[in-house]
């Protein structure tokens, strides 16, 4: 508990701070600082997988998002029908990339990532498609800034897994036993009558 809340007094400050940094270096974090944030503590604290695989899934997500934004406007047409392919090839590549990994980077992840690239870019992207390479660039920088800031100031005080012992004696390499069971699901005592037939 506490360092959960150490951790939100961490992502309060950045999420604050982040208005003054954006204004001191002129580096535009404005329209993205909250979503960033946001998605960049969530991204620490959930404790799924490795904090690598985490962060690799958001990149790839967020990667192929950018590159189908490229494709979108240079491509597909600007109707319901190219709308939905567009917004179907993320899911798919994120899909790809989850099952390529063999489970090693979380799905959830990887649509996290497509989607703040979607957040930060969809309003510019329909204001002016044409100029999607600088518009994109732009947004997709500042996003990544943001949301590199909000996990990092969260993995600080990420809770780390702790493998338990409580049912192994204190021997964390044995076979782990829950209330009394063994992972095959029969108790010492079952074990004990099988040997003595």
């Amino acid at each position: 508990m506490r360092r959960m809340l150490s951790a939100g007094v961490v992502l309060i400050a950045v999420a604050g701070g982040i208005f003054w940094l954006s204004d001191l270096g002129d580096l535009e974090l404005e329209p993205v600082a909250l979503l960033g944030v946001t998605v960049g503590g969530a991204l620490a604290l959930v404790r799924d997988g490795s904090a690598l695989g985490r962060a690799g899934g958001f990149v790839a997500g967020f990667l192929a998002a950018w590159a189908l934004y490229a494709l979108r406007a240079s491509w597909l047409p600007d109707s319901t029908g190219g709308k939905a392919v567009f917004a179907a090839s993320i899911v798919a590549l994120c899909v790809a990339v989850a099952a390529a990994s063999l489970t090693r980077i979380p799905l959830w992840s990887a649509l996290l990532g497509a989607g703040a690239m979607a957040g930060a870019f969809e309003a510019a992207y329909v204001d002016a498609p044409p100029e999607t390479l600088s518009t994109s660039t732009t947004a997709g920088t500042s996003m990544a800034l943001a949301v590199a800031l909000g996990f990092l100031a969260a993995a600080l005080f990420t809770p780390t897994a702790q493998r338990s012992t409580a049912h192994t004696g204190g021997f964390p390499w044995l076979p782990r036993q829950r209330h009394g069971l063994h992972e095959s699901g029969t108790t010492p005592i079952d074990e004990l009558m099988e040997n003595k037939r």
